[in-house]
């Protein structure tokens, strides 16, 4: 897996807990980041025992505190306090050179009137236009919708953050903001500036990076739109003469 924006600063470091809760006992648990096949995996060891601790079905760590009482912490906690990410079990396989880009709901929803937060490093897009979520223990595809249930087939999809007033993003605009906006020098703050469009070369239920194309304002893909509506009809009466030939 190719996660392009991962953050790995703190991988292979020791981190004390106690540093992050009081109740535990100081240099006693350490959690440590690996990165292995570009995944995030966490162990979590007591120093003093010499022996790692697994967490149980729930996904809790239990630990000894200070007053001899168990401390109960999920991984999720541990690692969004100390890493600042998402502990999450990612098993879905890769296509054949796919890959990722963390994405950030707070910047994809910064020009609406109510912008979300999300926990960092929480959504994935990947440069095949399919949207994952770590919201989960366990990874999920984010399924898409058409914008028109009247054309399935052909119509822009779009994909709901329901856990976050029901955030609506088109994925074609959600894959050229954090990935083709990159190849432009454009930045997804910027991206979100009034005007810019997404084009769409071929189908509109391709959501593949290699299908779009950023307009930086509304005329240049009204032509473009245009332009490729005066080839496809090219085609077609191109296709029909060959068959008028048979």
């Amino acid at each position: 897996m190719n996660i392009i924006n991962m953050d790995g600063k703190l991988s292979g470091l020791d981190i004390d807990l106690s540093n992050e809760y009081s109740n535990l006992p100081k240099a006693k648990y350490v959690i440590i980041q690996n990165i292995l096949n570009g995944i995030k995996h966490y162990t979590i060891k007591d120093t003093w025992n010499n022996e790692t601790i697994q967490p149980d079905s729930d996904y809790n760590i239990s630990f000894m505190g200070l007053d001899g009482s168990v401390v109960k912490i999920s991984m999720k906690e541990i690692v969004r306090s100390v890493y600042d990410s998402e502990y999450c079990i990612d098993e879905i396989e890769d296509e054949p050179g796919e890959f990722w880009f963390f994405i950030d709901l707070f910047e994809i929803s910064s020009n609406r009137d109510h912008p979300v937060h999300s926990p960092r490093e929480q959504f994935l897009a990947s440069c095949y236009g399919r949207v994952k979520s770590y919201e989960k223990y366990k990874a999920f595809i984010i399924e898409p919708y058409p914008k028109a249930s009247s054309h399935p087939a052909t119509d822009y999809q779009f994909v709901y953050f329901t856990n976050y007033n029901n955030l609506k993003v088109y994925v074609h605009r959600l894959v050229a903001q954090y990935i083709n906006a990159l190849f432009i020098g454009v930045t997804p703050v910027e991206f979100n500036a009034p005007g810019v469009q997404v084009h769409h070369m071929e189908d509109r239920t391709h959501n593949e990076c290699f299908n779009l194309m950023i307009c930086r304002d509304s005329d240049t893909h009204r032509q473009i739109e245009a332009d490729k509506r005066t080839r496809e009809k090219e085609r077609k009466k191109y296709l029909a003469s060959l068959k008028l030939s048979d």
